[in-house]
């Protein structure tokens, strides 16, 4: 605004007037700037409630002659770089001075809420503002907390957080310097709103559930979605469009903030709606989410977990994250702290991998690892059927259910077979299938080697199971024998298996034998044939899976290792009939026919038996 000012020496000098913070700055050629007031205003600002007639009509403020001063010259602290259009912005470190009190001095990093923390005031908001705008608000909560009268306040730039470079990448990875969102308004919060130098319209509020607060003179506002900076430039416009106050200073304080409510869809154990509460100033995180609803699925794609954030007058918000590299880095950017409304969406991995899938039972936001899990075991097992499986089941005796063994360790994979009464001989241990449903209801399957787990150590192949799973064992086309001894003595065989040894042996024929023991050593263990056995063969007889049974003739030879033909392994349920010799066979024909014969003569003889008591 350019005006003509008539001097004490009846000259006209053409001058420049702006304000800042309220204060009229007069400038002349050849001058000083200069201070000067409107009328009827505070000189250092804030706003002026109209009068009746001044709501309705146009003011008109006409403005005195002015001396021009040396004397007069505006503060040092408006002569700063806060006149500056720099907007302040999450993670700034910010230096404020008081030049005529110091122990309010302080540097101050403005936090993912938008506010800083001032001494002896506590927070005050400040996001998005220029320096300018941070020192008046700053002189104005002083001022307001009567701490301070009109203090000069000089805010500088310290320093500024990298900026993020936007990723080409679909799913692009988050960085530290990723900058929170800033907090927005809701039902339940509640804040303080403080207009300069109108203390009958500032006071305490709480956003009801339509996101409406009541202010004096003005009635209904809503603040629903709204930060804070928005909010305190809403009430002012409301205040000065509805001629209530003139140009109204409005700060807003956050007192307590309302709990945060998110939902989670996909690979969660317990999918839902939660509620979850701040921890001092600190909001939930996306891990602390995941495991209030109970941790994630083995099927979990945590690379590209999704965040959708309501926004006002806008779409929503995407937010990605990867939480392995949260996992594996350390990266906090990728663990974002979460805002109400928010909904978490874990998808499903397109493929299967052994390594990732290890790792996730160890990570802090996946369910309690240990706890028992309803599976079924199908196929070849001594016991196929649903179970309850924790990681303490050991397998003792073919077809008993495993029990006892180490506590604390997650249900896995031979685990489940053991409470399944063991592995059987002809079992295909490198095709053994985990069928898992997706939360989508789809079935994925996990294929597993056992086989790489006894030869080469592989532990991932031993792969954790979680709850619904289905562990299906597949009987094997063909059988090697040296294979087969390994695979009797894993852990997830039985410790023993149960045998009969009948007919012309020495001992008790009822044996229990480790899995896979060979036809001879099960003869020894029985005590050997007797003098009455037919020692170059005996019969196997078994039960097969499908119902029938089997019956071949084994002939013994004590020298040869184990194989199918004359020293074959032994299953669980497996008959050995040990039949007589030549000789015993004809023996004991003979005493048959001879019986009768014997019966008769016995009655003939029996008199002279008498006679011979007598003698």
């Amino acid at each position: 605004m350019n005006l003509s000012v008539a001097s004490s020496m009846s000259h006209f000098l053409k001058i420049s007037i702006f304000t800042i913070g309220g204060w009229i700055i007069l400038n002349s050629s050849g001058h000083h700037p200069t201070l000067a007031s409107l009328p009827g205003e505070s000189l250092h600002g804030g706003a002026r409630e109209l009068t009746p007639t001044q709501k309705n009509e146009e003011v008109n403020l006409p403005l005195p002659p002015v001396e021009i001063s040396q004397e007069s010259a505006p503060p040092p602290f408006l002569i700063s770089q806060a006149t500056s259009e720099l907007r302040v912005g999450v993670g700034d470190r910010l230096g404020i001075q008081f030049l005529t009190s110091p122990q309010y001095n302080t540097e101050a990093i403005l936090q993912p809420m938008g506010s800083i923390e001032l001494i002896g005031v506590g927070n005050l908001f400040i996001l998005g503002m220029t320096l300018e705008q941070v020192e008046g608000a700053i002189a104005q909560v002083y001022q307001s907390a009567q701490l301070l009268e009109n203090p000069p306040v000089r805010v500088t730039l310290l320093e500024r957080p990298r900026a993020t470079v936007p990723s080409l990448d679909p799913l692009p990875t988050l960085r530290e310097e990723r900058l929170e969102d800033p907090y927005t308004l809701g039902a339940g919060d509640q804040i303080s709103i403080e207009i300069f130098q109108v203390p009958q319209y500032s006071g305490q509020h709480e956003i009801l559930v339509n996101g409406m607060v009541n202010l004096p003179q003005l009635g209904s506002l809503s603040l629903q979605g709204m930060t804070l900076e928005e909010a305190s430039q809403a009430i002012a416009n409301a205040y000065e469009n509805r001629r209530i106050l003139r140009q109204p200073q409005v700060t807003i304080r956050l007192l307590n903030t309302r709990s945060v409510r998110v939902s989670l869809a996909g690979e969660v154990n317990r999918p839902g709606s939660y509620t979850m509460e701040r921890q001092g100033s600190l909001f939930p995180t996306l891990t602390q989410a995941l495991n209030t609803a109970g941790g994630i699925t083995q099927l979990a794609n945590l690379s590209a977990v999704e965040i959708r954030r309501p926004q006002r007058n806008a779409p929503d918000k995407i937010i990605r994250a990867n939480l392995w590299d949260f996992v594996q880095q350390g990266n906090r950017a990728n663990d974002p702290t979460l805002r109400d409304g928010d909904t978490i969406f874990l998808p499903t991995v397109t493929e299967t991998n052994l390594a990732e899938m290890s790792r996730i039972p160890t990570i802090s936001f996946n369910a309690n690892a240990e706890r028992p899990l309803n599976i079924v075991v199908i196929g070849e097992v001594f016991r196929p059927g649903p179970y309850t499986v924790t990681g303490a089941a050991r397998t003792g005796a073919a077809g008993l259910p495993g029990g006892g063994g180490m506590a604390g360790v997650p249900p896995t994979v031979t685990r489940a077979i053991q409470v399944a009464g063991g592995i059987k001989p002809q079992a295909d241990i490198r095709r053994i299938q985990i069928r898992r449903r997706t939360n989508l209801e789809e079935e994925r399957i996990v294929e597993v080697n056992l086989w790489e787990l006894l030869r080469e150590g592989d532990s991932l192949q031993d792969v954790v199971l979680q709850e619904g799973d289905t562990v299906f064992v597949p009987i094997a086309p063909e059988l090697n024998p040296e294979e087969a001894i390994q695979i009797a003595e894993a852990s997830f065989s039985p410790d023993t298996i149960g045998v009969r040894v009948v007919g012309e042996i020495r001992g008790n024929g009822a044996l229990r034998i480790p899995p896979n023991t060979p036809l001879n050593q099960a003869i020894v263990e029985a005590g050997g044939f007797n003098i009455r056995a037919h020692t170059r063969s005996v019969e196997l007889v078994r039960l097969n899976p499908n119902g029938t049974v089997t019956r071949r003739t084994i002939e013994i030879d004590f020298g040869a290792p184990i194989n199918d033909d004359n020293n074959p392994a032994l299953r669980n349920n497996d008959v050995i009939l040990v039949r007589r010799s030549t000789l015993a066979t004809v023996s004991d024909t003979l005493s048959e026919i001879t019986r009768p014969l014997d019966q008769t003569l016995g009655l003939f003889l029996f008199p002279l038996r008498i006679f011979n008591i007598f003698n």
